[in-house]
C-alpha cells in the first residue's frame, strides 16, 4: 500500500478551502498540476509549512515517538499545571489503556507530527506537535475520526484549553457537561459532534 499525502490548498476570491490527495508528488509538479490542470489561482499552498503528510496507523515500535509527542505538546499547553504523572506513566498508558488499532498518527517523511486516540465514538487524546500545530494536521486527524465514527464523536478537555475548544467548536462539536479530570483533577467539558 503506497502513502498518500494530503496537500491543503487555499484558493483566492474567498472561495471555501478544498483539498486534494496527491501521491508521492514534489513541489513543482504539485503547482503545475494546480495551476495547469485545474486553473486554480493558487496563493498559498501549505507543505511550505507542513511539508507533506499521511495518516497511518500506530504501530508498536512508535510508542516513544508517540509519548515524546504528546507530553511536550501537553506541556507546552499548560506550562504552569503540573502534571501529576511522570513522563514513564504516560508511556505505560499508551501501552496499557489503548489498543494500538485505536491509534492513529500522522506522519511526514521524517518523523510523527500528531497522533488520536479514539474508540466506541470517543476520541480520548488528539495532539499535534507543536512545532506544526495549525497547518492542517489536527483537522486531518479529527476527519480521520470522523471517517472511523460517522454517527457521531465526543471527547473531554480541560476547561482552560481555549486554543482546543474553540478548534472543536469550529469543526461542529458542542460543548456540553462540565465535570472534573480524573487523572490531573482540573475542570474539563465534554463536546459531542453530531452529523
Amino acid at each position: 500500500m503506497s502513502d498518500t499525502f494530503l496537500l491543503a490548498v487555499f484558493i483566492s476570491n474567498d472561495a471555501p478551502s478544498s483539498s486534494i490527495n496527491i501521491c508521492g508528488a514534489d513541489e513543482k509538479l504539485i503547482n503545475y498540476f494546480l495551476t495547469n490542470c485545474y486553473n486554480l489561482p493558487v496563493t498559498c499552498i501549505t507543505y511550505n509549512i507542513l511539508k507533506m503528510f499521511a495518516i497511518r496507523c500506530y504501530n508498536c515500535e512508535n510508542l516513544d515517538e508517540v509519548v515524546t509527542l504528546w507530553y511536550r505538546s501537553w506541556t507546552h499547553t499548560f506550562p504552569n499545571l503540573n502534571h501529576p504523572q511522570p513522563f514513564k506513566e504516560w508511556k505505560s498508558r499508551l501501552q496499557n489503556e489503548y489498543a494500538p488499532s485505536d491509534v492513529w498518527v500522522a506522519t511526514t517523511k521524517e518523523r510523527i507530527v500528531g497522533f488520536l486516540v479514539a474508540k466506541d465514538g470517543v476520541i480520548s487524546q488528539i495532539f499535534v506537535d507543536v512545532d506544526i500545530q495549525r497547518s492542517g494536521v489536527g483537522t486531518t486527524l479529527l476527519n480521520q475520526a470522523k471517517k472511523i465514527y460517522p454517527d457521531g464523536l465526543k471527547l473531554t478537555t480541560l476547561e482552560q484549553n481555549v486554543n482546543a475548544r474553540q478548534f472543536y467548536e469550529k469543526h461542529g462539536f458542542v460543548p456540553g457537561l462540565r465535570g472534573i479530570n480524573p487523572i490531573n483533577e482540573q475542570s474539563n467539558i465534554e463536546y459531542c459532534w453530531n452529523p
